[in-house]
């Protein structure tokens, strides 16, 4: 008695698991990268003088070769001596990653079993 298998229909069904995944992967990373600016830019405990570096405060999500990227960045020139200077006592951008980090995981191990 032969057996035969043919892996094309298999292979199929993977690869649109695969993509199903990495979409909804990428929404929750979108979606985590916009709560981490609004978070960011309500938290930054500087004053404000020109109110540029909290304006300039972006979520950033996207796939980066294999990897997919969630974050939170400062666009202006001396936003690294906010998150760096007197002891990172006016650091906003790396506390708001740990304070949601562990919901962010929650959220992407939920849309990739």
């Amino acid at each position: 008695m032969a057996f035969r298998f043919d892996p094309s229909e298999a292979l199929k069904k993977m690869t649109e698991i695969k993509q199903r995944s990495m979409f909804s992967a990428e929404k929750v990373a979108q979606s985590g990268a916009a709560k981490l600016e609004a978070e960011a830019k309500r938290s930054a405990p500087w004053t404000d003088r020109t109110g540029l570096a909290r304006q300039t405060i972006r979520g950033v999500s996207g796939w980066q070769g294999g990897k997919l990227r969630c974050g939170v960045t400062g666009n202006m020139d001396y936003s690294v001596y906010l998150e760096k200077a007197r002891e990172g006592q006016n650091a906003v951008l790396w506390p708001t990653v740990q304070r949601n980090e562990q919901e962010l995981m929650e959220q992407f191990r939920k849309v990739v079993r």
